[in-house]
C-alpha cells in the first residue's frame, strides 16, 4: 500500500517512480556529509542560471540532510536529480520504521494544507521558539522544501511489517 500526499491511496507499487527524464545525478545506499558535498559539487557544474543552481543546491541539501538525520536506516535510501520538460526534479527516498510513520504522516499532511504565506509564518514561529528536536533540527527542513520548490509531493510505501519507504518528489 502507498499513502500519498493529499490523501490519495494506491494498493500496488507506483510505477511513477520510473522517470523518462535524463538523470543527471544519482546516489543510492548510505549517505554522509561527504556525499552531500559531492552532490552539491556536481550540481554546481550544471549549466543553468545561477539562481536555479542555488535553488537546486538548497533543496538538495535539505533533502539529503533529511535522509542523513531522519532516516531510520540508510540501506534503501536514494537521491536522483533529473532534468526535462523545462524543470528539474529531485526524487529521494529513505526508510522509516513503522512506529515512526504516524508522526511523519501527520507532519506531511499538515504541511500539505499550508498556503505559501502560512509556510513562511510557520518557519518564523519555529525559528523564534528555538525548539530543537533530539536530532538537532528546528523542524523547518520540510517547510523550507515546500517554500522553495514549485511542487513537493510525497508517498509512504509499506515495505514490510517493520519498514516504510518514504518518497519525496520535488520540482524546481
Amino acid at each position: 500500500m502507498i499513502i500519498r500526499g493529499k490523501f490519495k491511496i494506491k494498493l500496488k507499487f507506483n510505477i511513477e517512480y520510473i522517470t523518462y527524464m535524463p538523470i543527471l545525478i544519482s546516489h543510492t545506499g548510505s549517505f554522509t556529509d561527504v556525499d552531500v558535498e559531492r552532490v552539491i559539487s556536481q550540481i554546481e557544474l550544471l549549466r543553468d542560471i545561477p539562481q536555479t543552481i542555488r535553488k537546486i543546491s538548497f533543496l538538495a541539501v535539505e533533502v539529503l540532510q533529511n535522509i542523513i538525520h531522519h532516516s531510520d536506516s540508510n540501506r534503501m535510501s536514494y537521491f536522483n536529480l533529473s532534468n526535462g520538460s523545462g524543470c528539474y526534479v529531485i526524487k529521494s527516498g529513505n526508510l522509516v520504521k513503522v512506529e515512526n510513520v504516524e508522526t511523519l504522516f501527520k507532519k506531511l499532511t499538515g504541511i500539505d494544507i499550508l498556503s505559501p504565506i502560512e509556510v513562511k509564518k510557520e518557519i518564523l514561529v519555529k525559528l523564534e521558539t528555538e525548539d530543537f528536536s533530539k536530532k538537532g533540527g528546528a523542524g523547518i527542513g520540510l517547510l523550507s522544501i515546500k517554500k522553495k520548490s514549485q511542487s513537493f509531493t510525497w508517498e509512504i510505501e509499506v515495505v514490510d511489517n517493520q519498514w516504510n519507504l518514504v518518497h519525496f518528489t520535488i520540482t524546481v
